[in-house]
Parts: structure tokens; C-alpha cells; sequence
């Protein structure tokens, strides 16, 4: 089998092959931008993620740090507070004690109270028994 190539058809293959070459190395160098490009981005995104972590991780130990003040400050002042509680109980104890007091008293007055609305009720009686026959004179007031 023989080839015979014409001059003309050798510069139609060779035209074809150099475009084919041009294409593959067009074609090849987006995919190698393109390639790039994702590895740009790929880092960039890195980047952020970092940031934000790191950030993250700042407002924790930031938060940690105020949580551990507070309980601390919380645990200082436990035995003061504690304290203070104990002195309100006793002072309740004589309020306690105090009321009591008072609730005696009030039932002995009370009590006088009931004897004397007894002797008013008496007396009352005995006004009335005793002014019983003037209300049958003629003259009135």
C-alpha cells in the first residue's frame, strides 16, 4: 500500500496538527489557570477559616476567663454572704421573739378589752335601771 501525499494535502495535515497544538496548549493552559485558581482560592478560604477560628477561640477564652472571675468572686464572697444569712437569722429569732411578745400582750388587752365592754354592758343596765322611772314622769327633755 503506498501513500502518496501531495504537497498540498502534507500542508493540510501539518496546519491541522499545529492547530491541534495550539488548541491542546490554549486548552491546557486554562486548565493549569483554572487550576491555579483553585488552589488560590482553596487558600484563601484557608485564610478565613483560620480567622474565624482563631477569633472563635479568642471569645471563648475571653468568655472562660470572665466565667472563672465570676465563680471566683462568687466562692470570696460565699462566706461573706453566708454570713450575713446567719446574722439575719438571728435577728429574726428576736423578731420572732418580739412578735410573740406582742400577740401576749395584745390577747391581755384583748382580754381587758372583753371586761371592760362587760362593765360598759353592766353599767348600761344599771342606767337604765336606774333611770327606768324618771321616763314615766310627764315632762320630757
Amino acid at each position: 500500500m503506498s501513500v502518496d501525499h501531495t504537497t498540498e494535502e502534507l500542508c493540510q495535515i501539518s496546519a491541522l496538527v499545529e492547530r491541534l497544538a495550539r488548541e491542546s496548549h490554549t486548552q491546557t493552559s486554562h486548565y493549569l489557570e483554572s487550576m491555579r485558581l483553585e488552589h488560590e482560592f482553596g487558600i484563601r478560604i484557608g485564610r478565613r477559616t483560620t480567622q474565624v477560628i482563631r477569633f472563635s477561640v479568642t471569645a471563648l477564652v475571653i468568655l472562660g476567663v470572665a466565667l472563672v472571675g465570676l465563680i471566683i468572686t462568687l466562692i470570696y464572697h460565699m462566706s461573706n454572704i453566708t454570713q450575713r444569712m446567719n446574722e439575719m437569722s438571728g435577728h429574726m429569732g428576736n423578731v420572732v421573739t418580739t412578735v410573740q411578745r406582742m400577740d401576749y400582750k395584745m390577747g391581755i388587752i384583748n382580754g381587758q378589752l372583753g371586761t371592760l365592754n362587760g362593765q360598759m354592758n353592766h353599767m348600761t343596765r344599771d342606767v337604765n335601771n336606774i333611770s327606768a322611772p324618771m321616763r314615766m314622769m310627764p315632762f320630757r327633755p
